[in-house]
């Protein structure tokens, strides 16, 4: 459990601002774009990412990794010695941010400004109306910081439904896998896989229901000037 959470840990990239900007302009474009959506090829493509650009991008990743390996390691030894101290341990999220902040800062410098312009259109449009719970896209947008608490709120407050939901329907689900034992480990994957296909199609149109009426109470919140804006930050739809 102790490395799920590290492994969790360590693998999120959020929104991080670049440091050392460049150039002013691009200041908005480098912390909105968000790197991770460029392993999809198709963004790869949208975007004009070159062969030479994508080997760049590979080795900074690669170096990126084994960073990041080591960097768990660590934390599982320093949970342990403080287990065995008696002692609650919390890993330095800092040195995450801060592996975070220069892979992003490597991978961005390889795009060209048009290129990061781009990315930056194509996160906003992944990340929908939940984009303006980040206090500096919602300024660009003109959100007032009132309306962003709020739209907070009802985001977590949609999460909360929704985990309800979920929780529910696997209660509904546990009984017909509580007394199934796998003799494998290939097995024990299996029935899991079951379960969450069970659990899904319980919770899966609820969840959606939720979600549908979450973003539009959020949506609700936002003035035409606020819509308008997000759409042209957004630009041309993923072709």
């Amino acid at each position: 459990m102790v490395n799920r959470v590290f492994a969790r840990l360590i693998a999120g990239l959020a929104l991080v601002g670049s440091v050392a900007l460049v150039r002013a302009d691009l200041a908005f474009d480098r912390y909105v774009a968000d790197i991770v959506i460029l392993q999809d090829r198709m963004i790869q493509k949208e975007i004009g990412v070159t062969d030479a650009q994508r080997s760049k991008m590979n080795s900074f990743a690669e170096a990126d990794r084994k960073k990041r390996e080591a960097l768990m390691k660590q934390f599982q030894k320093e949970a342990e010695a403080a287990q065995k101290a008696g002692k609650q341990y919390r890993p330095q999220e800092s040195k995450v941010i801060a592996l975070n902040v220069a892979l992003k800062d490597n991978v961005i410098k390889v795009l060209t400004p048009t290129q990061t312009k781009r990315l930056r259109e194509l996160t906003l449009q992944n990340a929908g109306i939940t984009c303006l719970m980040d206090p500096k896209v919602a300024k660009e947008v003109g959100v007032a910081p009132a309306t962003v608490t709020k739209l907070r709120n009802l985001y977590q407050d949609g999460l909360k439904k929704a985990a309800a939901i979920q929780e529910a329907a696997a209660k509904q689900v546990s009984p017909e896998f509580k007394d199934k034992k796998p003799k494998s480990q290939e097995e024990a994957q299996k029935l899991q896989q079951q379960f969450m296909e069970k659990v899904g199609k319980i919770a899966g149109p609820k969840v959606q229901e939720v979600t549908k009426k979450t973003q539009a109470a959020m949506v609700a919140l936002l003035s035409k000037a606020n819509k308008d804006k997000l759409i042209a930050l957004q630009g041309p739809a993923l072709k």
